[in-house]
């Protein structure tokens, strides 16, 4: 991997946004040799730390956070909690930053308020973005989208590296110019998958399992409302979900649908166990719904690893990866009936289940980026080389189907 922070002169302040997570206590937990809890953290964690090579101050805030905190670390990086919960107005963030003045802006995540304050704050901002851009079809919708062409192609946005390269032709239908996106990736470990192709397994029992944030647009709900179909119909499926959010709500779903024998929560699980954890079961569900700005979840990646079947939505992030029969199962967006239909087709289509388990390692090694999530650090505000750099991968350079 290339380096471009050495020999760069320091410069006075940069400032890290985050929307969500504990950027403290991933710090504090790794330090002392703890596990990751999401794929490649340690990595990020330190991606983001090798900023104090070329900036004077350096300062990590998590708009929402599960305490209110100001903390240095031994590095020297000061990391902010600001406290908020549920869904926070881009006001409320705008509020609570608006002392800090730095000269060089790293925000990863884009939203309408925090961007307008951003490029009004300084000259020098750089957008790392995990997700898609969500367009949507009304006046608002329209306003919305023309405000957020104006921002993005605003002079003090330097460039916007977006993960996954479906995701970042989002940004560039709706306006952005391709030579300022940068499909990134995340750092991915290329050592040989260790699992076997797995066959159908007994038809008996159907163990699914749902891994990421319990929320209503990742579509919990519909797997849930699925599997509660599907036993009342005798067809015995079980359900396993890993991840946290929305409090006891989807608990006291389970619970009032008697379907607490079929469904466990597991809560959150390390990183270094999620493959073992996924091969221990028959398809992993990744039902998004539409609305979610997905880029391209992680967790599919190690569903290919392990080579277990993805029962997916039709997300339009999903289309050019995840094939019908072909690579995936997929759904209809929303539909728990279509997911429930998918599931009886699991439990069924063994030419299926033989194909999706022996390409998985082909479909992976096809989903990788040249470009990590790490590189795009290293090169960002860094003079030249680093302009260079990002200009070469950006998405200008590939060969895709223009909006």
């Amino acid at each position: 991997m290339q380096s471009y922070h050495k020999g760069t002169q320091l410069q006075r302040s940069a400032l890290v946004l985050n929307y969500s997570g504990d950027f403290l206590e991933a710090y504090n937990r790794l330090k002392a040799g703890g596990p990751e809890f999401y794929f490649a953290q340690r990595y990020t964690v330190d991606s983001a730390c090798r900023l104090k090579d070329r900036f004077e101050d350096v300062t990590i805030v998590d708009c929402k956070s599960d305490h209110v905190h100001e903390t240095r670390l031994d590095n020297g990086i000061l990391v902010i909690g600001l406290g908020l919960t549920g869904v926070v107005k881009d006001s409320e963030i705008v509020k609570r930053i608006r002392r800090l003045n730095p000269t060089h802006i790293f925000l990863r995540f884009v939203h309408l308020g925090v961007l307008y304050w951003a490029i009004k704050k300084c000259k020098n901002v750089f957008v790392i973005s995990p997700t898609s851009i969500v367009e949507r079809s009304s006046l608002k919708g329209w306003v919305r989208k023309k405000l957020f062409l104006w921002l993005l192609n605003s002079k003090p946005i330097q460039c916007i590296s977006v993960y996954g390269i479906d995701a970042s032709k989002t940004f560039a239908k709706l306006g952005v110019k391709p030579s300022k996106i940068v499909p990134h990736d995340y750092f991915y470990f290329e050592e040989k998958v260790i699992y076997e192709p797995k066959p159908l397994p007994d038809q008996s029992v159907t163990k699914l399992v749902f891994i990421g944030y319990l929320t209503e647009p990742k579509g919990i709900a519909d797997v849930i409302s699925a599997v509660d179909t599907l036993n009342k119909q005798g067809v015995d499926v079980r359900l396993s979900i890993v991840g946290k959010g929305s409090g006891t709500r989807y608990q006291d779903l389970v619970t009032s649908l008697k379907l607490d024998d079929k469904i466990h929560f597991a809560g959150m699980l390390e990183n270094d166990k999620l493959e073992d954890y996924i091969r221990q079961h028959d398809a992993l569900l990744v039902p998004s719904h539409h609305s979610y700005p997905e880029g391209f979840p992680i967790v599919i990646s190690h569903a290919l690893r392990a080579r277990v079947p993805v029962l997916a939505s039709d997300h339009p992030m999903f289309r050019n990866v995840l094939i019908h029969k072909e690579t995936a199962l997929v759904s209809k967006a929303g539909d728990a009936s279509s997911i429930a239909e998918n599931i009886l087709l699991l439990r069924s289509d063994k030419e299926f289940y033989r194909k999706a388990t022996e390409n998985a390692p082909e479909v992976l090694k096809n989903l990788r980026l040249p470009v990590q999530v790490g590189e795009v650090f290293d090169a960002a505000f860094n003079g030249p080389d680093g302009e260079k750099f990002l200009k070469s991968y950006s998405l200008a350079e590939y060969d895709y189907d223009a909006p």
